[in-house]
């Protein structure tokens, strides 16, 4: 992967799932500056490339702000606590006002990895951390990208969850929630 890595010069782990770091072994073994929140970078393995075992790899951790320069350009590494998971990175870009949020806009029905201390109670407080940036654009981690708008939508139809699942009675710690939209 040397042409990829040449390019790539910080790895910002948004969380800890294989579907955000199934390729994260082949940056760490070139060397490439690895950051992730402290909480996901205790459950981060570097998968197993050919031959070799799963490690664990040395990676910079923070714990709820972390700020970088990259080419001129502001990049700040935000926790606004559990959501997705307890170690959910938000990843702005303030000069640009870019905003990449992970899995916290999922485009449906939020899932908290409750194992991986999520919460669906504090997902709502989250988002909303999430909309006093100053943004134009919204980058999820499995769909495209979104205005700003679009994010105001989701976070309001995701706020709504706990407050309709407490209502009826179905919110419980580590037991997931089907509702279907109203």
């Amino acid at each position: 992967m040397p042409a990829a890595t040449e390019s790539v010069k910080v790895l910002i782990v948004t969380n800890h799932h294989e579907n955000h770091t199934g390729n994260d072994a082949q940056f760490v073994a070139a060397g490439i500056r690895t950051i992730a929140q402290e909480n996901a970078a205790r459950r981060f393995r570097a998968p197993a490339t050919e031959g070799e075992k799963a490690s664990t790899p040395t990676i910079e951790v923070y714990d709820r702000e972390y700020t970088l320069r990259q080419g001129g350009v502001e990049v700040q590494l935000r926790s606004f606590g559990r959501a997705r998971t307890d170690g959910d990175t938000v990843v702005y870009f303030p000069d640009l006002k870019v905003v990449v949020v992970g899995d916290l806009f999922n485009g449906g029905m939020p899932e908290p990895d409750f194992s991986a201390g999520g919460s669906l109670v504090d997902w709502g407080p989250v988002l909303a951390r999430v909309l006093e940036l100053d943004f134009d654009v919204v980058v999820p981690g499995d769909l495209g990208w979104r205005s700003a708008s679009g994010a105001r939508r989701s976070t309001a139809f995701t706020r709504s969850y706990p407050r309709r699942s407490n209502a009826a009675g179905r919110l419980r710690p580590g037991r997931p929630v089907r509702l279907k939209p109203s």
